[in-house]
């Protein structure tokens, strides 16, 4: 009832007058160090007294400040003369924006002299980021007379680091760690590990980075703007359907080994010297472009930047084409890291491409995203110049090989989604220009990926144990093909890779496309070793087949006949100098002999420091290889069952290798 009153009388019997009465308070200096934690500002008053005297009976403070850059933690520290009279605070304030407001009053009407100095602490959170804190008061005397000081601080410090929370669109709260829209306030916005559409128009203020995995699209008809600087780290996507242009500094990691990588620029006008090649030419690197026009078996199509060691190749041209590609590799004198900066690509890339000898041109994707190779978006121009089929190659440094797409086939690590940055082999059948469409954009890992297997096919997948370099090849079956349907074999440029290849018409292929399975149909596949040690080829999608299919691989250095869909791997010790004309595919539709032959059964095993070979074959050798394909052991001929001590030897793992009358048996076991 007396709240009621004072209300009441607040409303109607006031007198408002101005004499030198003051609120103040100061805030601390903001830094880094700051953010996400709690300061304590104190709150002091001066002065309250009324022309007309008489005690303070009723007081408000309220504050107003950004609520992205503070958040109401609490206050303490409150002055023992007026403690008995506080009443509420409101630290939500009703909505984002809208004052803290604190109430002090005494409902009995005596009141109290105000004292001087601190009235209490108020204490917020401090998110990052700068804004003004407004203090407004209002007190009220016994005699009711009103004053109303107040004053303003500014709080500046560092921006806060903003960041995705979720994949979603802008405008969506559940998209940001703030739990709300960003506003013109906040801070750097980072972009994480997932795709983000901007369906608003934004100016971020301070910086923007889009992390590896993260993705930003911006929607059409919205415009995007930074007062700070946009960063595209290395593995990051930006995808723009907005009208106006974007500036970007877009990161590529390269490594910095001397591994090979195939390059393209997302901007236009990029300098190779600014950050691709030196100033001053030297031997810490390498850069080249392709010439189409130069046969790649007896030529060299590779044109490189460099004319001596000193001196730079005057024809080679000055910055980055928009849709070449490039081949280049760095020492460790270079970051791993490298940068493009300029205006970033968007709008339909239109491609020429010639077709005069070696048929490859190495272009490259435009775009600071990935592009879909097997998207609806491209046209008819692009079968003009590439064929129903368009095959592109690219280098996967990983495996040590080129990967490739033909058609619904994908070889060596290669997919439909072509990387941002990434320099691509495409096989021209004519010579003309193809438009990359900007509707084939996509972010990495946003896209269904081809399917690896189709009908009819068998994939061969070879490595080793000396290094993680790897190669594979694919042999399908279709009533359609032509006599010489296939995708030719481009060997690595690493010497120390092992290569795969099927034979066909005096012809080396990475995927081969047959008629139809003939009853002992032999398909040579070629094998050369990057270094000595012990291989180990594996066949994949055997029930692709849509009729049974026997298929067989013979190892012509050892004799040994192995049944793939029984056994789908086979190991072997293999040298740089070996034969390259190694082995055999069979595929026949009646079971070989050797079928029988497996049933006989070789075990070999390992317990603690001894190894144990069973087989009721006749052991012709047996020989024990360590994991560098150095020979350890041979033991001769043997019957039943044989036990090799191994206790001269270090632990670790070793290939047994057994060669029997009928069969060749190899086995990787652990000795302890």
């Amino acid at each position: 009832m007396k709240k009621a009153l004072l209300i009441i009388v607040l409303n109607c019997m006031f007198v408002s007058l101005n004499y030198a009465q003051s609120v103040s308070f100061s805030i601390p200096a903001l830094t880094n160090a700051d953010i996400g934690t709690v300061i304590s500002i104190p709150i002091s008053t001066n002065s309250i007294t009324y022309s007309l005297g008489g005690n303070t009976i009723a007081s408000t403070y309220s504050f107003q400040y950004n609520h992205d850059v503070f958040s109401y933690f609490g206050f303490d520290n409150m002055n023992g003369v007026i403690s008995p009279f506080y009443h509420s605070v409101n630290p939500q304030g009703g909505a984002p924006n809208l004052p803290v407001s604190f109430n002090i009053y005494d409902d009995t009407y005596v009141g109290w002299t105000h004292p001087d100095g601190v009235t209490f602490n108020l204490k917020l959170t401090y998110k990052g980021g700068s804004s003004a804190i407004t203090l407004s008061t209002d007190f009220l005397s016994d005699g009711f007379e009103e004053i109303f000081p107040s004053t303003v601080e500014n709080a500046s410090g560092p921006l806060a680091d903003i960041e995705t929370a979720s994949a979603g669109t802008w405008t969506n709260t559940a998209t940001w760690n703030l739990g709300h829209i960003p506003n013109s306030s906040n801070g750097n916005i980072i972009i994480k590990n997932s795709p983000v559409t901007m369906d608003t128009n934004f100016s971020v203020n301070g910086n923007l980075t889009i992390n590896s995995g993260g993705g930003l699209t911006v929607s059409a008809g919205k415009t995007l703007t930074t007062s700070g600087s946009f960063t595209i780290k290395s593995g990051g996507s930006f995808i723009n359907n907005g009208s106006a242009d974007n500036t970007a500094v877009v990161e590529r990691n390269l490594g910095n080994d001397n591994s090979w990588h195939l390059l393209s620029s997302p901007v236009a006008g990029q300098s190779i010297t600014s950050g691709f090649a030196p100033v001053s030419m030297n031997e810490t690197f390498d850069f080249y472009k392709w010439d189409e026009t130069v046969d790649k078996n007896t030529g060299a199509p590779w044109v490189n930047l460099r004319a001596t060691s000193t001196t730079f190749n005057g024809s080679f041209e000055s910055t980055f084409a928009v849709g070449r590609g490039y081949l280049v590799a760095y020492d460790g004198s270079w970051s791993a890291s490298h940068s493009f900066s300029g205006t970033l690509g968007k709008g339909d890339k239109n491609i020429s491409v010639s077709y005069s000898n070696n048929h490859c041109n190495l272009i490259g994707n435009p775009y600071p995203s990935a592009i879909d190779w097997n998207s609806v978006a491209w046209g008819a121009d692009r079968t003009t110049v590439l064929g129903s089929t368009p095959n592109i190659l690219i280098w996967n440094p990983a495996v040590g090989n080129y990967g490739a797409l033909s058609g619904e086939f994908i070889g060596n690590g290669v997919t439909n989604i072509i990387a941002p940055n990434q320099g691509f082999f495409v096989v021209t059948v004519a010579a003309g220009t193809f438009a990359i469409p900007n509707a084939a954009r996509v972010h990495p890992g946003s896209q269904s990926f081809l399917k690896s297997t189709v009908a009819d096919m068998i994939r061969l997948h070879v490595s080793s144990s000396a290094n993680a370099y790897s190669d594979e090849i694919i042999v399908n079956f279709n009533n359609n093909a032509s006599s010489n349907q296939g995708l030719a074999k481009w060997f690595s440029m690493v010497n120390e890779a092992p290569s795969l290849y099927t034979v066909k018409n005096n012809q080396n292929f990475m995927f081969n496309t047959l008629t139809e399975v003939t009853n002992n149909l032999v398909v040579p596949v070629g094998f050369k070793a990057g270094v000595n040690g012990i291989y180990n080829i594996s066949a994949t999608d055997l029930s692709s087949f849509t009729i049974p299919t026997f298929i067989y691989l013979k190892d012509l250095k050892t004799n040994s006949l192995t049944d793939l869909n029984l056994h789908p791997m086979h190991l072997f010790a293999a040298t740089t100098t070996d034969n390259v004309n190694r082995f055999q595919l069979i595929f026949s539709t009646t079971a070989l002999a050797i079928s029988e032959q497996l049933s006989e059964v070789t075990g070999i095993y390992s317990y603690e420091n001894t190894i144990t070979i069973n087989s009721n074959e006749n052991m012709k050798e047996i020989a024990i290889y360590n994991t560098l394909g150095q020979l350890i052991k041979t033991i001769g001929t043997s019957n039943g069952t044989v036990k090799v001590d191994m206790n001269a030897q270090p632990m670790g793992y070793y290939i047994v290798k057994v060669i029997t009358d009928k069969n060749v048996y190899s086995e990787k076991v652990l000795v302890k």
